[in-house]
């Protein structure tokens, strides 16, 4: 699970929603080297925020809704004059309680537009499952 108590701290007011954040151990190496990055850990820390916040935002952290599979599938989004880079993820939100979910990192990618091998990919972490 992703520390957030120190964030939480600075912003007391998002903790009311019951949120978590994971990284697939799959991919985690991967995905932690790309958020240790000084501009890339700014952008997260905004991306952070719209997700506690039960927010979506279009140049931060959407929905990547290419398939009615693919439903469940966000995307944050690292957007710079020089590269387009998404880390997908997929969201568990409780069927009882719309301000509990979990937020699962599962893939680093750079894609400009979505392909078919990008939909493909985006259908297929849709189909994931994972013990919440």
């Amino acid at each position: 699970m992703v520390p957030l108590a120190g964030f939480l701290k600075e912003y007391p007011q998002l903790r009311e929603n019951s949120i978590d954040i994971y990284i697939d151990s799959e991919n985690a190496d991967k995905i932690i080297k790309f958020l240790r990055i000084r501009q890339n850990a700014k952008k997260f820390r905004r991306i952070l925020f719209e997700i506690l916040s039960l927010r979506y935002n279009d140049s931060l952290y959407r929905k990547e809704a290419v398939a009615e599979k693919a439903k469940t599938v966000t995307a944050m989004k690292f957007v710079s004059k020089k590269e387009n880079v998404r880390i997908c993820c997929k969201e568990y939100i409780h069927p009882d309680n719309p301000k509990a979910k979990k937020v699962v990192m599962l893939y680093l990618y750079d894609q400009k537009k979505i392909d078919k091998k990008a939909k493909r990919l985006i259908e297929n972490l849709g189909e994931y499952e994972y013990e919440t």
